[in-house]
Order: C-alpha cells, then sequence, then structure tokens
C-alpha cells in the first residue's frame, strides 16, 4: 500500500483481494507484535533492526494455533518515528470494521505477499498458510496475537491528510451505439502524440474540428459520461 501521505484516525493494498480489508488496513503498518522494539515518541531512535531468524518461526506442524482472542488491554510498544511520519500504535478495537470485514477476502493477498515474503512477515507465513480455511474467528484471534496495528501520523502529529490511490473500474459498454449506450469512448487521435496541445474535453463536445477528428475513432460507448470522464 503506497500513499503519499496517510489519512488516518485509526490504523491498520492489492486493491482487487482486499476490498474490504481496506477500511482498516491501509491507516496501519502492520509488523509482528512480538518482533518490535519500542523507539521514543519524543526523541527519534533508529528503526530497529532485525536478524535473519525471526521471534516467530513458523510453528512444527501440529502445533496449535491460537484461537480465542489474546488480551488487548496490555502495554503498547512505542512510538516508531520515521522520515516524514509518525507510527502511533493503536489498539485492535479501534480499528473500524475489524469486526465485521470479511478476512477471507483479503487472506488470498496475503499468501500471495508469501510468495515473496519480506523479512518481517515472512516467518508468520506458514501460519497464515494454515489459517487460510480457518473461521473469521480464529483468523482475528491468530491477527490480534501476532500482528500490531499502527496509526500513521505526519511528524507534527497531525493524523489527517491526503490519501492517494488508484482504482480499476469495471463498466458496461457496447460496440454499437443504441439501448442506452450513446456516450462515445474513442482511440487515441491521430498527433495527439505531437507537441501541440490537443482540444479540451468541452472542446471535444463543442467544436466542429475537434468531432471531425474524433469521427470514425469509436470503440464503444457507455450509459454514463461520468464513467468516460473517469476513463
Amino acid at each position: 500500500m503506497n500513499t503519499s501521505s496517510s489519512s488516518a484516525p485509526s490504523a491498520s493494498s492489492n486493491n482487487k483481494d482486499m476490498t474490504h480489508l481496506h477500511k482498516w488496513l491501509y491507516r496501519a503498518a502492520i509488523i509482528g507484535g512480538a518482533m518490535l522494539l519500542a523507539s521514543c515518541a519524543v526523541r527519534q531512535q533508529p528503526l530497529p533492526t532485525f536478524p535473519a531468524s525471526s521471534t516467530y518461526p513458523a510453528p512444527p506442524i501440529g502445533q496449535p494455533l491460537p484461537t480465542s482472542r489474546a488480551d488487548d488491554n496490555g502495554p503498547l510498544p512505542g512510538v516508531i518515528i520515521q522520515a516524514k511520519s509518525r507510527w502511533v500504535p493503536v489498539r485492535w478495537a479501534d480499528l473500524p470494521g475489524f469486526e465485521d470485514d470479511a478476512l477471507f477476502e483479503a487472506w488470498n493477498a496475503w499468501l500471495k505477499s508469501c510468495e515473496r515474503p519480506g523479512l518481517r512477515f515472512a516467518p508468520l507465513c506458514g501460519e497464515a498458510r494454515r489459517l487460510s480455511i480457518a473461521p473469521a474467528e480464529e483468523q482475528r484471534a491468530w491477527m490480534v496475537s501476532r500482528l500490531q496495528p499502527y496509526r500513521v501520523e505526519s511528524i507534527q502529529g497531525v493524523a489527517e491528510g491526503l490519501l492517494t490511490s488508484y482504482f480499476e473500474p469495471l463498466l458496461k459498454a457496447s460496440r454499437q451505439s443504441g439501448n442506452g449506450y450513446e456516450v462515445p469512448l474513442y482511440k487515441a487521435p491521430a498527433g495527439l502524440g505531437s507537441r501541440k496541445p490537443w482540444f479540451t474535453r468541452q472542446e471535444m463536445d463543442t467544436l466542429p474540428e475537434a468531432q471531425v477528428a474524433l469521427k470514425g475513432r469509436e470503440i464503444a460507448y457507455l450509459a454514463d459520461p461520468i464513467d468516460v470522464l473517469l476513463l
């Protein structure tokens, strides 16, 4: 999940697999709970380094995984100071929608990440695989016991900001105009790559010269002009 600045009233992307989980996950930097070393919220500390082996090696086959919630009221780790942000630890109870999210929809993304995991998450991949078909309550219990959510703030402690992202729209269209599909979608016009500025969107709809340049370049028709605008 790459953001230019985090908008995070509370903490915790592959956007196709994590549709529901993003409500809380995009605001959190999740790191294995016991792998965290506290840093000071007032005086900047270097980020902890981690050895090749982790505090959480993959458990041997047959070892039970947590099936009930760990205590979420214990002491929290310290604030982590980054170059342009502060990561403030929060409780799982502070994450909006955590109890309602369909975690199975996100688990495939986690397993995909485990194909080439980062150093900090690699030791948890064995457990994540074993829990891929577990009930949601067991998955939540595992997350609470193994991971730590954070709220991302600015260095000044501001928890509001601008989140930038992208999406892949799925739109209905027709090859021919008619039956409600009347808004044309054009392929790139000739000369678009030249240095001369092309027509604005308003001019495309109003200037005869622009309409002549686009004639015959329709590739599909949509029903909603807003959808064409977004594309």
